[in-house]
């Protein structure tokens, strides 16, 4: 029965058939003349092309199908549903459709394939099917999609189906790209409409942004999302006060951002409703946010600055930056004998900021030193430092000396240790010229390479030839070159001569 216009079907009436069309089914045959495979009804043992209901993997025809299947209550949900009348504790659909995912066992999501071991979501479904070859490169998915290749829509597996998209160059978004011929890659509405007009504003777009620009749609999003969280306050007062912020924000950033933000700034307002009846003081603001807290909310605060006039306190801010940065340094060792050591030291400091003989940055500053003299005892003994482990704190970082040596003081009264502090010192000192040696040998071997080190070598070959500890920032320097090779710096009216590093040897 073939025909020479090539591949076509032939449609062969089968007389076995089990009620579907004029005595029975039809199968579909090819060119070459075999036969799909068909499946066969459960329940009359006839051939069929497509199932009316699949029971437990089992198939069913549309004759069988109202004979075997009755309308009953589940004895799960308790709603009436086809049942098979073979099965009266089968529960109805719904309820299977329900159980969670057979691999994920995630609820709530929608069903992609009813397994042997239960139903599969769609994100999980596709493990439980068959793999088969992809038509672009013949390897084997259970993912295979549907997309398009030279104008021919092709059975892909995701790796090649993800081949052919990425974003237009046009409106931005993720779709199929087709080479258009001034050489970007775009949509295929990019492609073929080019440009349509915004239904709300009317200005020209790339027309695979659909029917609003990117500023009509964000402009929409902001309103909505600023109309539902206005109400999540109870108060008259904050509802108007952040009505007044959302009308403020777009002026401030773009309104892709603020419909972004809004949702996130609506936590902040929300939480100042539920702790204070009225706008509270910026000290009560850092006392509860903490500054941290308030940093992330930059934009409400400089609105309440500007429209509330709230007065910053930057003392205040700056203090509960210090106070944060404490506890988290004494959080470093939740018991034990360091951590008695440690808390100590900080009551100690406290009364001295009490009498104002201290500041709050000093004492962090001084825990911090604390906290690394106490780590070099090593992080798994509960041990006090001693000369030897200070000793190897100082070799990595020389200059820590004077604030380990309040530390040191402290744990040598209330811990009767015998830490020597002027071997401390000597040995400090020792360790920072060897330091500063080994940094100029390094920038010397950069300079010879044709790395440029001026900005590091001034300060360090001043402070190495001419013993200047502090140096200026580079503006407040004057440097010009030397007849010897070398260069002049002028600081504070003086001039000091420093060698080229292009030009010392490296031994």
């Amino acid at each position: 029965m073939r025909e020479p216009q090539g591949r076509h079907l032939i449609a062969h009436w089968l007389c076995r058939g089990c009620g579907s069309g004029y005595g029975g089914d039809f199968c579909v045959i090819d060119e070459e003349g075999a036969a799909p495979k068909m499946a066969t009804c459960n329940g009359c043992g006839k051939s069929i092309t497509k199932a009316k209901k699949v029971h437990k993997q089992l198939k069913y025809c549309e004759t069988c199908y109202p004979r075997l299947f009755k309308r009953s209550m589940c004895a799960c949900c308790g709603n009436f549903a086809r049942l098979p009348v073979f099965d009266p504790t089968s529960p109805c659909q719904r309820c299977v459709s329900s159980e969670p995912c057979v691999r994920c066992k995630r609820t709530g999501r929608p069903v992609g394939k009813l397994t042997p071991y239960g139903p599969a979501c769609n994100s999980c479904a596709h493990y439980y099917s068959t793999p088969e070859p992809c038509e672009i490169c013949q390897t084997l998915s259970t993912r295979l999609s549907r997309t398009m290749v030279d104008g021919e829509p092709r059975n892909g597996c995701p790796r090649c189906v993800r081949a052919s998209q990425g974003s237009c160059q046009a409106c931005r978004r993720h779709r199929v790209l087709i080479k258009a011929l001034d050489g970007r890659k775009l949509c295929k509405a990019c492609n073929t409409l080019k440009s349509v007009l915004c239904t709300r504003c009317g200005e020209a777009m790339p027309a695979g942004l659909g029917k609003e620009c990117l500023n009509c749609f964000w402009q929409k999003t902001f309103q909505k999302r600023l109309t539902m969280n206005t109400e999540a306050f109870n108060a008259n007062w904050m509802r108007m006060l952040f009505i007044q912020f959302g009308e403020w924000l777009p002026s401030q950033v773009s309104m892709m951002k603020a419909a972004r933000s809004i949702n996130r700034y609506l936590v902040f307002f929300v939480e100042i409703e539920r702790q204070w009846p009225t706008l509270p003081a910026y000290a009560e603001l850092v006392h509860h946010f903490t500054a941290d807290g308030l940093r992330r909310m930059r934009i409400p605060m400089a609105w309440l600055q500007s429209a509330e006039g709230l007065a910053v306190d930057s003392k205040v801010r700056a203090s509960s930056s210090e106070q944060r940065r404490i506890m988290t340094t004494l959080a470093a060792f939740p018991d034990g004998l360091k951590h008695t050591a440690l808390n100590g030291y900080y009551r100690s400091l406290l009364s001295r900021v009490e009498q104002g003989t201290t500041s709050e940055r000093s004492v962090r500053l001084a825990l911090k030193s604390a906290r690394e003299a106490l780590l070099a005892c090593g992080p798994d003994r509960d041990d006090l430092p001693s000369t030897q482990s200070m000793l190897a704190l100082l070799r990595k970082s020389p200059g820590s000396t004077a604030s380990l040596t309040g530390f040191v003081l402290y744990l040598n009264k209330c811990f009767n240790r015998a830490i020597d502090i002027q071997l401390m010192k000597q040995r400090a000192r020792l360790y920072a010229q060897q330091k500063l040696e080994r940094q100029i040998l390094d920038l010397v071997q950069e300079a010879q390479s044709g790395v440029q080190v001026e900005e590091r070598w001034i300060p360090l070959a001043l402070k190495h030839f001419h013993r200047v500890s502090r140096i200026p920032p580079r503006e407040q320097l004057r440097v010009r070159a030397a007849d010897e090779g070398g260069l002049w710096i002028t600081l504070n009216a003086r001039e000091y001569w420093v060698p080229d590093p292009r030009n010392l040897p490296q031994d």
